[in-house]
């Protein structure tokens, strides 16, 4: 019992502290954006890092046009033989009059920057002497407005502007959860998701790709062009492990039940019979007291 409470407690801290092979178990990220002012240099609703973001990004999740091309990422190190579950709500503003240049991403890259600069909206190429945050597995949404060709352009990426495919459904749409699962088990492969904020099941928008590049350092968002405004909202990052945090949880912390063996056909043994408790004794009268014997004379 004693060593069951030690290992509950150490375990529980490691938990608690977000330190140690626990950490990875179960959510890494939640943010409601429920804050105010700035999301730079704030924390997420659960989790140990700050978004490293720049002005478009507000804590209440509003994406202005303040900045025409930025980021808000959060540091992240994926290791190998897991699998991560990154989500989010994104909701862009799209208008007649909006550039099909311009768009709200969701993904995970290498490097964090604040700055406004073209090479800060996870289409830095590596090599090229641009400096930003560039996106190794990741998604935009943007409108279709004004593209040349009239088609699709809700498209997954990697490394940067490696296009890897249009969503095969919801590519016109402009308010969308997004889900992107990194998996690090014989070889890194990431695949895409979506659904309506109205829906329930997600679909698999773009098949299952081997990553080019599996330096990711980062998770978060970026936008390209003053006209892409939105909102950003339930943003998650969760790690699918050997168990999850919860299981982990009632593994270490529930008392373990005694096992009860079943017998077929067997009837309840019957209750015995209560004996009847036997009458008091009645009890035996006083005696009228005696006259005490005289002590006599004492003499020394």
């Amino acid at each position: 019992m004693m060593v069951r409470k030690l290992m509950t407690g150490a375990l529980l801290g490691l938990l608690l502290t977000g330190s140690g092979w626990a950490a990875e178990l179960g959510q890494i990220y939640v943010d409601r954006f429920d804050g105010t002012g700035e999301l730079n240099g704030k924390r997420p609703k659960s989790g140990r890092g700050r978004w490293v973001a720049g002005a478009a990004f507000k804590a209440d999740g509003t994406v202005s046009g303040e900045a025409e091309n930025t980021t808000a990422t959060l540091p992240f190190n994926p290791q190998p033989n897991r699998t991560y579950i990154l989500e989010a709500h994104i909701k862009l503003n799209s208008t007649p009059e909006s550039n099909y240049q311009d768009w709200i991403a969701l993904g995970f890259a290498n490097g964090q920057s604040d700055a406004d600069s073209s090479g800060n909206r996870f289409t830095s190429i590596s090599g090229k002497g641009r400096a930003g945050c560039q996106g190794k597995a990741w998604a935009h949404i943007r409108p279709i407005f004004n593209k040349p060709d009239g088609g699709n352009y809700n498209d997954a990426l990697l490394n940067g502007t490696e296009p890897i495919g249009h969503f095969s459904a919801y590519g016109r749409e402009t308010d969308l959860i997004v889900k992107i699962v990194l998996n690090t088990t014989d070889g890194w492969t990431a695949s895409w998701y979506a659904r309506r904020p109205s829906g329930k099941d997600l679909t698999k928008v773009v098949p299952e790709q081997k990553l080019t590049a599996t330096d990711i350092n980062s998770v978060g968002f970026a936008k390209s062009g003053t006209t892409s405004t939105g909102r950003i909202d339930d943003f998650t990052l969760k790690v699918v492990g050997p168990i999850e945090t919860a299981e982990l949880l009632k593994t270490i912390a529930a008392p373990k039940k005694e096992k009860t063996t079943k017998t077929a056909n067997k009837k309840p043994a019957k209750k015995p019979t209560a004996r009847p408790k036997p009458k008091p004794k009645p009890k035996p009268k006083p005696k009228p007291p005696e006259d005490p014997e005289p002590l006599g004379l004492i003499t020394f």
